[in-house]
């Protein structure tokens, strides 16, 4: 299961949560994504240091796999709230639990310790590219969620992963339910109106939160 922003990665035994912000990015494999801004900016990694003297960036990866953006010719960099500035990739490798980049016109020590804390972005279709029958979380919590028979269950408090597949946390008007997130049982998503419809199986909303 491919995941976008996953709980933040581990690197030398810590996690790295007060950089990251996975909630933005984690996502959900149920049905086609839709009605998303494709040029959204997506934070795909925090620049983090310098990594020699020569220029190069040290990168925490904000995506599960950051092999998937090897293939990348140029990157959006900015700090979080800031617009972007487009830069050119000359260089990218995996180096352990991080990513190390060379950008064209960063060619030092001291050019590299000013892109500190800045963010790597790309535009939301890429990240669409990747993968199909994706949400990203952000456009599935507070969701309404009902029955396609119209019968209410609840909103959508949180995404929860699990080995076999997420898991949607419902609140309901008196308690909360445990809802799978797989085709059988969810049937359409309305990421513009934030409107989820189930077919609950026998036994389904019995599985309390």
């Amino acid at each position: 299961m491919n995941f976008i922003g996953q709980r933040p990665p581990k690197l030398q035994g810590r996690f790295f949560s007060d950089y990251l912000k996975p909630q933005d990015l984690l996502v959900s494999e149920v049905v086609e994504v839709g009605n998303l801004n494709p040029n959204e900016e997506i934070n795909i990694g925090l620049i983090i240091s310098p990594f020699g003297v020569k220029g190069e960036l040290k990168v925490l990866p904000l995506i599960d796999d950051p092999g998937k953006l090897t293939d990348l010719k140029e990157i959006l960099i900015g700090r979080e709230h800031e617009e972007s500035k487009t830069y050119e990739i000359t260089r990218m490798r995996i180096h352990k639990t991080l990513v190390i980049i060379k950008l064209k016109g960063i060619s030092t020590r001291e050019d590299s310790i000013s892109l500190k804390n800045h963010y790597l972005r790309v535009k939301r279709t890429y990240l669409q590219n990747l993968g199909e029958d994706q949400y990203y979380v952000m456009n599935l919590e507070g969701m309404e969620v009902s029955t396609v028979s119209g019968e209410k269950i609840g909103t959508l408090l949180e995404v929860i992963e699990t080995p076999a597949n997420d898991v949607y946390l419902i609140q309901g008007d008196d308690r909360k339910y445990l809802i799978p997130a797989v085709r059988d049982i969810i049937k359409s998503v309305d990421t513009e109106n934030k409107i989820m419809k189930i077919d609950p199986i026998g036994g389904l909303l019995d599985l309390k939160g």
